[in-house]
């Protein structure tokens, strides 16, 4: 099996102070230095001499600068991608001059993902949050049927300012997949491509992007920023060896399987059990399997809901109910135990908590299963059922909580079911009051 896949192309010259102009605004473009370059082209940063601001104009290699291009680049500009969503950098304009075919497009100010894991510039909720907005513009593009189909962590800026807000930015659209215009041949980068396309460019076949694609490659990037670590860490020094890896179809860094921490970055079992399972399902071998990106989007507003700081060691993780220690620091969160009338101590752990009428003495008026006791992490959650409801003490008397919901109650309080008062007590998860 050949492992040759295909060289990028070497860097376009041009001076500094080469002129050109759009092809529709008739903007004049001056060239200042060039800042990078890619398989499709050179990217070089730019001065609009209409508007006086610094753009990015990318100028296509030889191969590239043909009808193919500059039929999608016309659609580009004329559809204005950007207006799609803040976070893409789409071309805004066209350049086609002296046998020269490329684009100009926004000038972005941030670091790219790489980068930013490197520096360790955000926390567990700054990346959960960049990877909401990344999954929620994504599941809008797939929506119309559109792909990006080269996600890779230089493609991915992100900014982060003084005061703790952060920007986000997609750029390269070179590889912009749009259904009734010809494929682009634009893959990504290995660490980053789903096996079946870097199995493929290794066969010397041309593969097809498709959204399940496109969706591994988000997971790589989703799984990069929340761990502040590559999925595939220790096992990306070749193409041949990534393909060997991501060919067994399965989640390296599992949270079920030890993790040396000289790897970098969280431990695995920072996530919850939701984000474990589509990790778990995203690098899998069966492209239908894959999460979408809008199961991505609902996944993270959940887990924005569920970011918990250790109360020992200050640092954060992800909660549910099946989670009793702190990943970082092994040690056990706290925990309540229901002191119930009849004397009987339930602790309230991982699994969820039966209370009724065999708690109060065998009273009829309470249900037989009158309330449920949940865990998340160190919180404790009531969700009444019964008939009769449940009121909490506070300063002004009894408030009645609401039924079928789950209401927080902390250690300490009074609840009352009909005649019976009783209160939640803080203990560890031996039932050891602390």
């Amino acid at each position: 099996m050949s492992f040759k896949l295909e060289p990028t192309p070497k860097p376009i010259y041009l001076p500094a102070g080469c002129l050109f102009v759009t092809k529709r605004r008739k903007h004049g473009i001056e060239i200042q230095y060039r800042i990078g370059n890619g398989g499709q082209g050179t990217v070089f940063l730019s001065l609009n001499k209409n508007t006086g601001k610094n753009v990015v104009a990318k100028i296509r290699h030889p191969k590239f600068a043909n009808g193919e291009t500059i039929r999608l680049l016309e659609h580009q500009v004329s559809q204005r991608f950007h207006r799609l969503s803040s976070i893409f950098v789409t071309p805004r304009d066209l350049i086609i001059q002296d046998g020269f075919v490329g684009y100009i497009a926004d000038y972005i100010e941030g670091d790219p993902i790489d980068v930013i894991v490197e520096k360790g510039e955000i926390d567990l909720i700054q990346a959960l949050i960049i990877c909401l907005r990344i999954a929620r513009n994504f599941a809008a593009l797939h929506n119309l049927d559109i792909l990006h189909s080269d996600i890779r962590e230089s493609n991915i800026r992100i900014r982060v300012h003084p005061d703790g807000t952060i920007d986000v930015f997609v750029i390269d659209w070179d590889g912009m997949l749009v259904p009734g215009l010809p494929p682009t041949h634009c893959y990504g980068a290995p660490r980053y491509m789903a096996p079946e396309i870097l199995s493929a460019l290794i066969q010397g076949k041309d593969p097809v992007p498709t959204k399940a694609t496109e969706c591994y490659s988000l997971a790589a990037i989703f799984y990069e920023l929340i761990h502040m670590r590559h999925h595939l860490t220790g096992h990306d020094e070749s193409p041949k060896t990534i393909h060997e890896v991501i060919s067994k179809g399965k989640l390296i860094f599992d949270p079920d399987l030890p993790f040396d921490p000289n790897q970098g970055g969280y431990p695995p079992a920072i996530l919850n059990t939701r984000l474990v399972v589509l990790f778990r399902r995203a690098f899998s071998l069966d492209p239908e399997n894959r999460p979408t990106a809008r199961e991505w989007e609902d996944a993270f507003v959940d887990a924005l809901n569920n970011v918990l700081l250790c109360l020992f060691c200050k640092r954060p993780t992800l909660v549910d109910h099946l989670k009793n220690t702190c990943p970082h620091c092994g040690n056990p969160f706290p925990t309540a135990k229901f002191v119930a009338p009849s004397g009987k101590h339930i602790i309230v752990n991982s699994q969820e908590i039966v209370i009724g009428r065999a708690d109060f003495g065998g009273d009829k008026t309470i249900s037989r299963t009158h309330a449920y006791l949940r865990k998340l992490g160190p919180d404790v959650f009531v969700h009444v059922v019964g008939k009769i409801g449940m009121s909490r003490k506070n300063g002004k008397g009894w408030e009645t909580l609401d039924s079928h919901t789950l209401i927080p109650v902390e250690p300490g309080q009074f609840l009352r079911v009909g005649k019976y008062e009783f209160k939640l007590v803080r203990c560890d998860i031996h039932g050891r009051e602390v």
